[in-house]
Parts: C-alpha cells; structure tokens; sequence
C-alpha cells in the first residue's frame, strides 16, 4: 500500500438496521458539530470526491478525539448534504489532521459499511483532493489524497498514512 492510498473492507449489515442508522443521523442532523479551522490558524483547502454516500470527519488524534470546533467535515449524500463531487473545505494547515471517511450503500439486498481513516499534515495555503471510492466488486473502499503542485497537476500526497483504527463520530458527527 502506497504512502497516499489507504483501503480498507466493507461490513454488510442488514437493511433495516442501516436504514434506521441513517434515519437516525439524518434526523439529528440539526445537531452536528461541525468541523472548522480555529480562528486565525493557517489553512488549507480539501476537495472531496467521492462515489458513495458519507460522512468525512476529523479528529485530533489517533484515539478519536473529536476537534475543539467540531468532527464534521462533510455529509456527502446526493441529494441531503454536500455534493458526491467538488466540494471544498477549509482544514487547519501545518498540524497533524487525522480525517476519517465512513460510508453506508446498499449491494444486493443489503447495506455494505466501510470506513478508512489516515492522517496527514496540511501544509498552509495548499489545495488537496480526497478521493474516496467504494468497490463492491473487490469487497474495499479507498482513500487517496492528491495535492496540486505549483504547475497545476495532481500528485500523492506522500504524508498520509492509514491508521488502524476506523474513527467515527456517530453522536453529533
């Protein structure tokens, strides 16, 4: 596994308990703690793509704690949150991020979990891509980040390394 490329195996869970899950967050959406820089830090910007519905959180360190300002990065859903594609966040620069990508989506007659987490350091003013993909096919969901470089192409992030743990914030995250 390359330093940019996280995987990781999806669980099946019964519809029904999925579904309520995701009835659930939905429902306590009014709750979240949304993640922000703090004030004055130095940031950097992340564009997400994803081809699942998700959330992507942040955290403090590799145990799970949850950020002062909040987890919550995104809710990636195609028609209740962020869009699936191109949508940018600001995340604090120049300090250990540890980000962690959840995903709920049905595959025959049942919803497949997976969920990566992995940790980099954003360095100020830089913009960088997350690409989250879920392959039923291969039974694995990915994490790639990429950032631009000064000419304007996409490389691997070499930083960001895959943690053991698969942090999720499912209270107000």
């Amino acid at each position: 596994m390359s330093a940019a490329n996280a995987t990781a195996q999806p669980v099946l869970a019964r519809r029904g308990l999925a579904f309520a899950a995701t009835s659930l967050v939905l429902g306590l959406s009014a709750c979240v703690s949304h993640y922000q820089p703090r004030p004055g830090a130095p940031t950097a910007t992340l564009v997400i793509d994803s081809n699942s519905a998700g959330f992507v959180q942040a955290f403090r360190s590799e145990a799970c704690d949850k950020p002062e300002a909040g987890s919550r990065i995104s809710f990636l859903h195609p028609t209740a949150g962020d869009r699936l594609r191109g949508t940018a966040k600001p995340i604090e620069a120049d300090r250990p991020l540890i980000l962690s990508v959840y995903s709920n989506s049905p595959h025959e007659g049942q919803m497949a979990s997976c969920g990566v987490t992995a940790r980099f350091t954003p360095q100020a003013g830089q913009q960088y891509v997350l690409m989250y993909r879920v392959s039923h096919e291969s039974r694995q969901c990915t994490l790639n980040l990429l950032r631009h470089t000064s000419d304007g192409a996409l490389e691997a992030e070499p930083g960001l390394t895959q943690l053991p743990n698969v942090c999720r914030n499912s209270i107000d995250g």
